[in-house]
């Protein structure tokens, strides 16, 4: 018996899709039915990358497959997903989303500090609500809380931000010592969430006393070779 390592195959491309525009975030749907990317051009793009009656993964249509994967011309499949209406409603650059795991809801946000939540499989999509100066500038991530009934937002204004999934109320706020809050993420528990700030600080909030607990210093990750910013005029 061969003890020599086993080839590896280098994935191919199946197909390939060309945005106009630079796309900041790709993700599939928990249900797997769509593919959705937001980038520069103030829009969410929506592509349906199974049929409705199919099970999760099964793809709308099939590509034929080649060993170089290339048709003849030496070019990579076109697209065989259908291009859907898009979600249309930011300001700016849409710097981020997340998917609600339940019912069929999209949270995205943009670079003028716009927060919307949609219904993403319609099939003219038009907000839930629609926060307008949910922030002041970027807003850098969202995050869904393990119950699933609070949105996290954080910003380049510093700001920590809770709101409802149902209908977009905020129920609290917090600062950030170090101002630019470009990460966050929710405990298992939802009692509490920690925040990374541009200058490498990780800061644990206690949600229900509203507080920060303790911090970690990250520094070591952090270095500043340029940042260029988008901001309201």
């Amino acid at each position: 018996m061969s003890n020599a390592p086993s080839e590896i195959p280098e994935p191919q491309p199946v197909t390939v899709i060309n945005t106009e525009r630079q796309i900041s975030s790709i993700r599939f749907s928990p249900c797997g039915r769509f593919l959705l990317a937001a980038g520069r051009d103030a829009k969410i793009h929506r592509w349906e990358v199974s049929p409705p009656d199919a099970s999760v993964g099964e793809p709308v249509a099939a590509v034929e497959q080649t060993e170089s994967k290339t048709n003849k011309d030496g070019k990579l499949p076109e697209p065989v997903f259908p291009e859907l209406l898009p979600l249309s409603g930011h300001d700016e650059w849409v710097s981020t989303f997340a998917f609600h795991p339940q019912g069929e809801r999209l949270f995205s946000a943009d670079s003028w500090g716009r927060l919307i939540c949609w219904r993403y499989t319609d099939e003219a999509p038009v907000p839930l609500w629609n926060i307008a100066e949910a922030h002041n500038g970027w807003i850098r991530q969202l995050a869904v809380s393990p119950d699933n009934k609070q949105l996290a937002t954080c910003g380049m204004d510093g700001r920590i931000r809770l709101w409802s999934t149902e209908d977009g109320s905020k129920q609290s706020e917090f600062s950030a010592a170090g101002g630019d809050v470009f990460s966050l993420a929710f405990h298992p528990d939802g009692k509490s969430l920690v925040a990374g700030d541009l200058t490498g600080i990780i800061t644990h909030w206690d949600l229900i006393e509203a507080k920060p607990v303790r911090e970690f210093d990250a520094k070591i990750l952090y270095k500043l070779s340029y940042i260029r910013e988008t901001r309201r005029p």
